[in-house]
């Protein structure tokens, strides 16, 4: 073989090897540009999430908090305590403006409903009803269920 014959291989091995290597690093600057993309895509998807489930989070303890304002009224049996039962129908009726945005629609109406038989009761306890309590509540949870 002669010397000039192996340096032409050599050239073409080297020229091959350039060229190899070139797209071989192409193709990975490529892959990383695409993981890149993808993990910004997740990335945002993840913030996403943990903000809805941050407010889902909130407005379950808004909801729980209400239905606790709101059972707490059932325990006035006198018109003795109704001061008392007046200022918690005011700070109940407060705390739902305050948290509208975390309180659906139907709950909202049977929030109010349940406030109005109160009012009712507080002009005359005879209006008081367990049942209509009740039934009420009944609502107020069945719709929570729903919601979740």
């Amino acid at each position: 073989m002669d010397y000039s014959t192996i340096k032409e291989i050599g050239n073409l091995n080297i020229n091959s090897m350039a060229i190899t290597l070139t797209i071989l690093v192409s193709i990975n600057i490529v892959i990383e540009v695409i993981k890149f993309v993808f993990s910004l895509c997740i990335s945002a998807k993840d913030k996403n999430n943990k903000r809805e489930l941050l407010i889902e989070e909130k407005r379950i303890n808004v909801l729980e908090m209400l239905f606790k304002q709101l059972d707490s009224l059932t325990l006035y049996f006198s018109d003795s305590d109704e001061d008392k039962m007046l200022s918690d129908l005011k700070a109940i009726n407060l705390y739902i403006s305050q948290n509208r945005i975390y309180i659906p629609k139907n709950i909202y109406d049977i929030s109010i409903s349940i406030l109005d038989y109160f009012r009712k009761v507080l002009t005359d306890f005879r209006e008081k009803s367990i049942e209509r309590e009740s039934e009420l509540f009944e609502k107020f949870c069945n719709e929570f269920s729903r919601h979740k």
